[in-house]
Parts: structure tokens; sequence; C-alpha cells
């Protein structure tokens, strides 16, 4: 049984809290790692996007107002699951950046120890 991009997110915040232990090498593999899953995180979003979207213009059709049918299309499924991943996303997005803030730091200490 594969893991959802949700448990897999989960699993690398758990293992960068502490990247002191992981050494750069290890950090730069996660780096990697956390940008195919950032790819395929905007994959799922711009997918969850056109679903909404379809709801919405269904909606709009049946209540034949864009600002009942947005409010509808908001409080379906498609939405929630467009939201559930751009938080992700931005859980993801996070996690790039502070791993680059760590490597980084590390190089910079690498080039003070030798002069």
């Amino acid at each position: 049984m594969s893991e959802s991009i949700r448990e897999i997110i989960a699993q690398k915040a758990l293992l960068l809290r502490d990247v002191d232990t992981l050494g750069p090498g290890k950090a730069a593999e996660e780096l990697v790692a956390l940008s195919s899953i950032l790819s395929s995180l905007n994959k799922e979003i711009s997918d969850c996007r056109y679903w909404f979207n379809l709801k919405r213009l269904g909606l709009l059709k049946e209540h034949g107002s864009f600002t009942k049918a947005t409010v509808y299309a908001e409080a379906s499924q498609e939405y929630k699951d467009w939201k559930d991943r751009e938080v992700q996303k931005d859980a993801v997005v996070e996690m790039i950046r502070s791993v680059k803030y760590y490597l980084r730091g590390v190089e910079q200490e690498m080039k003070e120890s030798k002069y």
C-alpha cells in the first residue's frame, strides 16, 4: 500500500525537525525529495482546480447566479481537496526553504573554517 502525499510530508517534517543530525549530504537528498513532492503537488493542485471550476460551472448553470454558485462550490469536496493541496504545498515550500537555509549555513561554516 502506497503512502499518501500528506503522510510523506508529515514524515519529512518529522525528519527535518532535527536537521543537524542529518548532515549536509542527507539534507541535500531530502531537498531533492521535497522538490519532487512539490512537483507532484503542483500537478494535483492543477487537477483539483479544474474539478472545482467544473463544479462551479455546473452550479452556475443550476442557480443562475455566480455568487450563489461560488458559495455552493466553496462548500464542495472539490474545493476542500483543492485547498488541502494548497496547504500541503505551502508546507513543502517552507521545508524546502528551511533545508536551503541550513545548507547555506553549513556551506558558510565550511568556507570560514578553511581560513
